[in-house]
């Protein structure tokens, strides 16, 4: 008999209803981690931990020296712990415990497997001890130990998977020498495909080569250091040519080999610190661009000196810290999951705007509105409210904070020996180009646009063709404050956040401005990054302070050739 169409239709849906409840209930169950099946591999491992309880000095230090040699990488917690004198034998049973966490009035320590670090479990329940208990119970390195425990950490980490650590352990290996580890270098060597950590192995047998007592290995290490330009390497090579008397034959012939490895590397580590400033110097003018791109506009449209434009940078800087704290708070308390604090840098931006900009606009409104047309009074009110407003950041926050770097901006991009790129800096760069791209588009390609150049070049005519002015002003200055906070927001990756921050900056801001030319964009880009790096490149020459002195002084010089700046300033201002 054929199925009727309705019938069809319940059948399906009565199908489709068990098998989302049969998902369901799967998906409620909770799922549990299977337990860890140990090797036989493993058994003989563990078997040589519990070595390290033993008594025997030396049956200890051999116990470490196997681990080390076992390449296995789960080793390097517990030696850790091991060092830290956080292994415990408890009933035969040796386990670890790292974590002290409290239970009522009583500290309990939760022992782990020493191999797999799971939880112990002992009558069903998960096995703790007091940590009075713990103290009886607990083994450590010795002091004599302890290096012998670090250089097998070492060897360990010379096998880890991450190139990071491979890289880190293999400079370290390269420290310490022994044959033990030349043996694992050379290991290593055969089967490692980075690039970055093939040449830290040729690098570091090199350098382990230096102390060789045959002449020829010598020689050959130090030119192939000085081929390699290691900045490493280059106190062990002046140490090695001060020893060199240069009155035997083969003492003068090394004694030129070194002083050539040292000529190449010096020049090359100039080569390399010049590259480092001049990075530097485009990261903190980045920075200075945002700032002057702010002051520029509110200086083109209005006319004023806003000598408070430095604490808007300091609340962008303090609103991204509050971000940071509530995105802690939000982890701790369970509300959002761990990984949520990677991104809580993509929501202080916005956040660094906002408040900037909306205590740019209250101070429009309340201050400055009532003082257009007197410079003067302007600038001093404004210089009036950045106190104001350094002390009651200052009595609300104290006088130091600071900002943690999210994990994908920790770290840098090595794009030659010795010349590594941070993330964060980088991520400046990017991000105020992408900000100077935005306001371009804001300013030539929108409506607000439109009416903040009309009302810059001709503020009389544009309130005869119908433009609110005084409302222009209000949002104007908001905007530019906005984009003093998102300044702060970046700058806080690479700096302090303290209330008078943005006093460090107001000067070079101006600077910037005056350089550039009033309300020109181009100006500002290239003012704030020229200036960022003569800083930055003068700084390592002459100090800090001097750096600045410099900086000012060629700016005036600048301001003597082209007294409008780069690119002169048109409308109502032209001829201030």
């Amino acid at each position: 008999m054929p199925i009727r169409p309705s019938l069809a239709v319940s059948f399906r849906s009565m199908l489709f209803l068990a098998l989302f409840a049969v998902a369901t209930v799967h998906a409620a169950e909770p799922e549990t981690a299977p337990p860890t099946i140990l090797t036989p591999s493993d058994a003989a491992l563990l078997a040589t931990m519990a070595e390290l309880t033993d008594s025997d000095a030396a049956k200890r230090k051999a116990a470490i020296a196997t681990l080390g040699q076992s390449r296995d990488g789960r080793l390097v917690p517990f030696l850790t712990d091991f060092s830290q004198g956080s292994v415990l034998k408890v009933d035969d049973t040796l386990a670890v415990g790292p974590q002290t966490r409290e239970v009522g009035d009583t500290k309990v320590i939760d022992l782990l497997h020493p191999l797999t670090r799971d939880p112990l479990e002992r009558e069903g329940k998960p096995w703790s001890i007091s940590e009075e208990e713990a103290k009886s119970k607990s083994f450590g390195a010795a002091r004599a130990e302890r290096k012998t425990v670090a250089d097998a950490i070492t060897l360990l980490k010379l096998f880890d998977p991450k190139p990071e650590q491979r890289l880190s352990a293999v400079k370290k290996a390269g420290d310490t020498g022994g044959e033990i580890n030349v043996a694992a270098l050379k290991t290593l060597q055969e089967s490692e495909r980075d690039e970055r950590v093939r040449r830290a192995i040729t690098e570091s047998l090199a350098i382990i080569n230096l102390t060789s007592s045959e002449q020829e290995i010598r020689v050959a290490a130090v030119k192939q250091l000085g081929e390699l330009v290691s900045i490493r390497a280059l106190s062990r090579i002046q140490d090695l040519a001060k020893t060199l008397d240069g009155q035997k034959p083969n003492d003068a012939a090394m004694l030129a080999v070194c002083r050539e490895s040292i000529g190449a590397i010096e020049r090359w580590q100039t080569v390399a610190r010049g590259i480092g400033h001049v990075f530097s110097g485009i990261s903190l003018g980045s920075v200075l661009v945002l700032m002057a791109l702010g002051l520029s506009i509110v200086f083109g449209l209005m006319g004023v000196i806003n000598m408070a434009h430095g604490e808007m940078l300091m609340i962008g800087a303090y609103a991204t810290f509050l971000t940071q704290e509530a995105f802690k708070w939000a982890v701790g308390a369970g509300v959002l999951p761990p990984w949520a604090f990677e991104i809580y840098f993509l929501f202080a931006i916005p956040m660094a705007v906002v408040v900037a900009g909306g205590v740019g606009l209250f101070l429009e409104w309340a201050v400055i509105r009532h003082l257009y047309g007197r410079p003067l009074e302007t600038l001093l009110a404004t210089f009036g409210v950045s106190f104001i407003l350094i002390q009651s950041v200052r009595l609300i926050f104290g006088n130091n904070r600071s900002v943690n770097n999210p994990s994908w901006l920790q770290g840098g991009w090595e794009i030659a020996p010795d010349v590594i790129f941070p993330y964060n800096r980088i991520f400046i760069i990017v991000f105020c180009a992408v900000i100077v791209c935005a306001m371009y588009l804001l300013i030539t390609k929108t409506r607000l646009g439109l009416l903040l150049r009309a009302t810059t070049q001709n503020r009389t005519m544009a309130a005869s063709l119908g433009v609110n002015t005084r409302r222009i002003d209000g949002l104007t200055f908001a905007l530019g404050s906005g984009i003093a906070g998102m300044a702060g927001c970046a700058l806080t990756l690479i700096s302090n956040i303290t209330p008078d921050m943005g006093q460090a900056v107001i000067v070079d801001s101006f600077m910037v401005v005056v350089a550039g030319g009033v309300g020109k964009l181009a100006g500002a880009i290239i003012a704030g990054i020229g200036l960022g790096c003569f800083t930055k490149t003068m700084e390592p020459w002459f100090g800090a302070v001097w750096g600045q002195v410099l900086m000012l002084a060629a700016v005036v010089i600048f301001l003597q050739w082209r007294p409008s700046g780069l690119f002169p300033a048109k409308g109502r201002l032209a001829d201030a």
